[in-house]
Formats: C-alpha cells, structure tokens, sequence
C-alpha cells in the first residue's frame, strides 16, 4: 500500500481536528523531550507515545502518572507529531467496548519496567537493557516475562484492551509492544490513516506547546 509520511506535507497527508475522531482510534506522537527522544533512539523510531481516544475530546494513556482519563488538548500538550489510526472494520459495538476496558484501567501505575523491557526487541534497545539488566534477564524481557499485571505502558495499554475486546490486530505481543508497532501495523494494512492532530511545531502551539 502507499505510504502516508508521518510529515503529511507530501504523499496525501492530512490534519484534521478532534471531531474526525472516533472512540477506540489510537494516536501515536512523539515530544521533543530527552525521554521521547530516548524511546526513539532505542527502539529505531518515529513515535514514542501511544494513546486511546475515548470519545467526548478524552483520551486514556499510560503515563509516568500512572492510566489516566484527559483531554485530547492536555494530552497532546508539548507534541510536535500527532498522527490517528483506526483498526479497519470498527464498529461502534466493539469501540465502545474496547474504551470500557481501558477505562477499568484508570489510575493504575505505570510500567517503567516492561517499558524498558519492551525496548529490548530493537538492536539498540537490546543493547540499553542489557547494560542496564543484564543478559539473562533481558532475554526474559524479549519474552515479556517483566510485565506487571496491575501496571501499563502506552503501546501495552492500547494493545491490551484491543485483545480483552476481542478486537486484536497484529500478532505482536502487547506486553513487548512499542508505539512504533502501531505505525508498522498501518503499513501492513491493519488499520487506517485517520489524520494527523500534529504536524508541524506550529500546529503544535494550538495545542499549547
């Protein structure tokens, strides 16, 4: 399929607002800051955040905070790149569920470990855990054996409560999942190209940056 940039100034790109949104769409971005610019040098990628539009201008996202329930505004506060998914094939029936799953979620902390954990699928990843863990207790991370059951990191997050729903679209284990997954997902035709929220610093001042 063709491949929309995630700088849609080329290749039929488009912004949109949050009203062309739908819930259980899934937005993937990426700050200027060290940590998101961290994530995206250990894991070779574009984006280092995922979240859930819930619906009503929220979305629902693991954060350092722990699973919050915000506004899309507050959400996507400091981001220069906001680009929106959605899984082919969604109904309103399977939406609304997949949103009450991750709603259930809300003020569970966050899972700096499995995140880390998850970074060890990247060459560079791999190479950050095991000077941080180790070996042997890396390779049990490529296995997502760190994964806390009561904790969540964003891609985990989002992938999770597409797999309770029974709504489950890539092969990838949540647990080991990082944000770029869901990029590579559209690029295999799973989901959709909604539109990009940010684009462009600029359009990032809209949203208070």
């Amino acid at each position: 399929m063709d491949t929309i940039p995630l700088t849609p100034t080329s290749g039929g790109g488009m912004c949109i607002s949050d009203g062309a949104l739908w819930p259980a769409d899934i937005i993937v971005s990426t700050t200027e800051e060290t940590v998101s610019q961290g994530i995206r040098w250990g894991t070779s990628s574009d984006v280092s955040h995922a979240a859930l539009y819930a619906g009503g201008g929220q979305v629902i996202e693991a954060v350092g905070e722990g699973v919050l329930v915000r506004g899309l505004l507050l959400s996507l506060h400091g981001h220069i790149l906001a680009v929106a998914y959605r899984v082919r094939g969604m109904n309103p029936v399977t939406a609304s569920k997949i949103v009450q799953i991750a709603r259930g979620w809300k003020d569970r902390r966050y899972d700096t470990v499995g995140a880390a954990a998850a970074g060890s699928r990247a060459n560079r990843g791999g190479m950050v855990c095991v000077l941080a863990f180790g070996i042997l207790p890396c390779a049990a991370a490529r296995g997502g054996m760190f994964k806390s059951s009561d904790k969540f990191y964003c891609s985990q997050l989002v992938l999770q409560a597409y797999s309770r729903a029974g709504a489950s679209f890539i092969d990838q284990n949540p647990n080991t999942s990082y944000p770029q997954d869901l990029v590579t997902a559209y690029s295999h035709g799973k989901l959709e190209y909604v539109g990009h929220l940010i684009s462009t610093k600029e359009e990032a001042r809209a949203f208070g940056a």
